[in-house]
């Protein structure tokens, strides 16, 4: 087991911003991968996955018992991970964090109070989260975590900002029991990504139903990264309609449609449908809605829009 000497202490400093990491997903040659987790298993998961590949450094906790060169393990962890934080983004505790949150009118809520503060800000609407892609290939789920908001404030570009206005989604549509078609209820869910997918089926199989998923991918871009992420997770639906893509306004991406999403699947699940027409949705789905069933809207396109019509069809 390596631990970090005074000698090491150092690590951090002589570390450059665009080396530092936390996500395995964001892995290079020189990458140092800082990562923690209070689930022993998930961390070593992690870990395992990060020796996969070809890195510097991993530095965690001592919750970690894997042995190998490459890992640190430091007996104060959070207080390392914070000098990493100031490393990224020098004097962060001084600069300020709004959180806008909401069912409607988050964007034009952050804009408005963008334009209101006399001061450098950075203003991100859950439309705009393509511009951590400047820092990292990881997905966001609800709201984007501390430590890529602090590397992308740290870029040179961005050194004046003193105010980041960050749109989160909340809970609002998160498993929200929407209402009854026949038999059967009805949810509405922002899961768009594998590990947020995994959770919300997990709550709709406690209920102990059949499990009706229709879900509309969101950018091309996160399915081509995640293909095999989603492929695995939405092969456990009981019973799976995939819509088109909601493309954000991104350009098609060959092998990373929701028909290709679909064929690939459909090889591990039968019982899924790709679903071109949204006319077809109600005369398809009208079957499942006969006995007590769970069928969940998921997605973060305008798949909600499309749940409450199908529910007042």
């Amino acid at each position: 087991m390596n631990t970090l000497n005074n000698d090491e202490l150092s690590l951090i400093k002589e570390l450059n911003s665009s080396q530092i990491i936390n996500s395995t997903l964001d892995i290079t040659d020189n990458s140092v991968l800082f990562i923690n987790h209070q689930s022993k298993e998930k961390l070593e998961k992690y870990i395992s996955e990060a020796l996969d590949k070809n890195l510097q450094t991993i530095v965690t906790s001592e919750n970690c018992s894997i042995s190998n060169k490459k890992i640190i393990k430091v007996k104060n962890y959070e207080e390392k991970y914070n000098e990493v934080l100031i490393k990224l983004c020098p004097g962060y505790q001084g600069k300020n964090f709004y959180g806008i949150t909401g069912t409607n009118g988050k964007t034009t809520t952050g804009f408005y109070l963008n334009q209101l503060i006399n001061d450098p800000s950075l203003f991100v609407g859950t439309t705009e989260e393509d511009i951590f892609k400047k820092v990292t290939n990881e997905e966001h789920l609800t709201t984007p975590k501390l430590f890529n908001i602090l590397k992308l404030l740290g870029l040179n570009e961005n050194k004046d900002i003193n105010n980041a206005l960050i749109n989160y989604i909340g809970v609002k549509r998160r498993f929200s029991f929407i209402g009854k078609k026949n038999k059967s209820f009805v949810y509405d869910d922002y899961a768009h990504h594998p590990t947020e997918i995994a959770a919300t089926l997990s709550a709709a199989k406690s209920l102990k139903n059949k499990v009706i998923v229709v879900f509309q991918p969101h950018r091309y871009t996160r399915t081509k990264i995640l293909i095999k992420e989603f492929i695995k997770v939405l092969s456990k639906v009981d019973y799976l309609f995939l819509l088109e893509t909601y493309s954000a306004g991104e350009k098609i991406i060959k092998g990373a449609t929701s028909k290709d999403l679909f064929s690939k699947i459909l090889k591990k699940n039968k019982n899924t449908i790709y679903l071109k027409n949204i006319r077809d949705l109600n005369k398809l789905i009208k079957p499942y809605t006969i006995n007590q069933n769970t069928i969940v809207f998921m997605g973060a396109g305008s798949i909600s829009n499309i749940a409450k019509n199908y529910l007042n069809s």
